[in-house]
């Protein structure tokens, strides 16, 4: 990953922050659609924080741009993952920055993207019939679409308010 300096110069201002190395992918069950994996880069607002994930695969990671270090190693689940862009994206609430991301097929979950806490632990016995896809965050911070899909395949855009989901964990966490 690369930070751009603001005072410098374009051609002297770039540095490298932090170097990722994501787990290998298990080889793909299957192509769909001609979709294989690759690579997105998501950035924080602030610019503080990185998310490197596998489109169409299962890992990702996020990294503190100031420290270099990663702070919280993504795993979107095994299932069907090939039908589907990694799930994540980055709000802020209450002061800090949260990861919104996949940790099952039928799962989002937050987690602050500084110390990698998970905000969201519930129940495991969660029964959603819903595929997660791409997400994607207004540009107010308020509200999160969804791209997912039910079996076979039909698309399910869904949104609903990001703020009141997040409200809702931080202030049940702190």
């Amino acid at each position: 990953m690369v930070r751009f300096d603001a005072d410098a110069d374009a051609d002297a201002g770039a540095t490298v922050a932090a170097r990722v190395d994501l787990p290998p992918e298990p080889q793909q069950e299957r192509v769909l659609h001609g979709q294989v994996v690759r690579r997105r880069l998501y950035v924080s607002r602030d610019g503080r924080f990185a998310a490197v994930v596998n489109d169409f695969g299962r890992h990702g990671q996020v990294v503190d741009l100031d420290s270099g270090e990663v702070t919280l190693s993504l795993d979107g689940g095994f299932r069907h993952a090939y039908t589907v862009p990694f799930s994540f994206a980055f709000t802020e609430e209450g002061g800090r920055t949260l990861a919104v991301h996949r940790t099952g097929w039928n799962r989002l979950d937050l987690s602050d993207a500084l110390s990698g806490e998970l905000l969201t632990a519930r129940d495991p016995g969660h029964r959603l019939d819903y595929f997660h896809g791409a997400l994607s965050v207004s540009p107010q911070g308020t509200r999160i679409a969804d791209d997912g899909w039910v079996w076979h395949p039909l698309g399910v855009p869904s949104v609903w308010n990001l703020r009141s989901w997040a409200g809702v964990v931080s202030r049940e966490v702190v």
